[in-house]
């Protein structure tokens, strides 16, 4: 096309009116979707919610299994590292009759920031340290006194070779709500739109056994510990379903 006919269609085209109505239309369209699409970010977007009961009041006699014979103490972690300082760290120790110790740890932590950062999990940090993952696999349990509408609880079980001792961890999230086990699975429950709060937090048991001896004492010390503890933390400290849905 010449430019004097290009010029002429442009004039032609200008002259329409129906072209420059349209034309109104989509420019006052671009320039208002904007501040629409805003006010709908800001409103559908998902809030902070404190913990119901802070961790600093977790009740360790509601664990009867641990209860008599064995010593507590608490694992302090650097609050950086984490990401949170709400969280709990215990663990559980006795000495056997033939002089062989048993421990298991527990740990919970809380997080409510929509742009909080969902922690790395043991099968990403314990190998840079030395650790050997020699299992791995999802498992599920059924926890008693765990209300009907969580079901029978997804966790990710684990093994590990160290150096001098070879431990089982089994852990999973609860993210508003909703039980899980993976990291992609925690993202994808706090970018989903429909809640109007958010949270998510890690529980985690750990418990070491010997070399050269059965994973079995130390998963189900794991077990006796979620079996105790999970009930406690959904009920009491970590936020219901129907705290966090819109109103």
């Amino acid at each position: 096309m010449s430019s004097w006919t290009r010029d002429g269609f442009l004039r032609r085209l200008l002259a329409s009116g129906g072209f420059v109505a349209a034309l109104l239309i989509l420019t006052v369209g671009s320039l208002a979707i904007e501040p629409v699409m805003r006010t709908i970010s800001k409103h559908y977007a998902k809030r902070s919610i404190p913990i119901n009961k802070p961790f600093d009041d977790f009740d360790v006699s509601k664990l009867p299994t641990f209860g008599q014979g064995w010593k507590i103490g608490h694992i302090d972690q650097p609050d950086e590292e984490l990401g949170t300082s709400e969280y709990m760290f215990i663990e559980f120790t006795r000495r056997l009759p033939d002089s062989q110790s048993e421990q298991v740890k527990l740990f919970a932590s809380y997080y409510s920031d929509p742009k909080d950062k969902v922690p790395h999990t043991p099968d990403v940090c314990y190998p840079p340290q030395g650790a050997v993952i020699s299992k791995m696999t999802p498992i599920e349990l059924d926890i008693p006194d765990l209300p009907v509408e969580y079901g029978r609880v997804p966790l990710r079980y684990i093994e590990f070779k160290w150096p001098k001792r070879n431990e089982v961890v089994m852990y999973c999230f609860c993210v508003e709500g909703e039980i899980r086990y993976d990291r992609e699975q925690v993202r994808w429950i706090m970018g989903k739109p429909g809640n109007r709060h958010t949270y998510f937090g890690q529980i985690m048991v750990g418990a070491n056994y010997s070399h050269g001896s059965s994973s079995m004492a130390a998963a189900e010390r794991c077990i006796s510990v979620l079996n105790e503890a999970m009930p406690i933390l959904l009920r009491d400290h970590y936020p219901a379903r129907e705290q966090l849905r819109r109103q």
